[in-house]
């Protein structure tokens, strides 16, 4: 057992009181600590921490970290655990996921518009003009490029969710 000597300045001893001396009787009896309370207003030695001369405060910050490092390792361990746990869940998740429909360079496909105006009804409905898909960029994501003179921007991107597939060629 090793015991702790910490002297708090008088500006802190509101905060280490409390009310009725309660959080000080409570603190010596879990950590084994002796907290003197000096009538100074400033101590020059008030950040040191003296210690009995049979333990060193080296010994006291290494068992700090000690116990620290234990507590870390417990967490990650319950935290892999709560990680294998949630495998089963995902898997499941991806069976019933939404497959996209994946299109190839130069397939001709029509966007989505994505106007505030439109209703929610009338929403799925409408489509931007044609458009060529350029490349793939991840799993369902692509660039098209806009054909013909209509509006809208040249280039943009645009993932199979808002996108059909068009048989026609277009007509400008």
């Amino acid at each position: 057992m090793m015991t702790v000597e910490c002297i708090i300045p008088q500006e802190h001893h509101p905060t280490v009181l409390g009310s009725g001396d309660s959080k000080v009787k409570n603190v010596p009896q879990q950590f084994y600590v002796t907290i003197k309370l000096p009538v100074r207003e400033k101590p020059e030695d008030a950040d040191k921490v003296m210690v009995n001369e049979d333990t060193q405060a080296n010994g006291l910050e290494a068992e700090f970290q000690a116990s620290f490092e234990a507590q870390r390792d417990k967490l990650r361990k319950h935290a892999k655990r709560q990680i294998k746990f949630q495998d089963p869940n995902r898997k499941m998740y991806n069976l019933r996921r939404w497959k996209p429909k994946f299109y190839r360079v130069g397939d001709l496909v029509a966007i989505k518009k994505n106007s505030v105006w439109i209703t929610r009804k009338a929403k799925d409905e409408v489509f931007r003009t044609l458009q060529d898909v350029a490349r793939l960029k991840g799993e369902n994501i692509y660039d098209v490029i806009k054909e013909g003179g209509h509006e809208g921007p040249n280039c943009t991107k645009s993932c199979a969710k808002y996108m059909k597939l068009c048989n026609m060629t277009p007509e400008f």
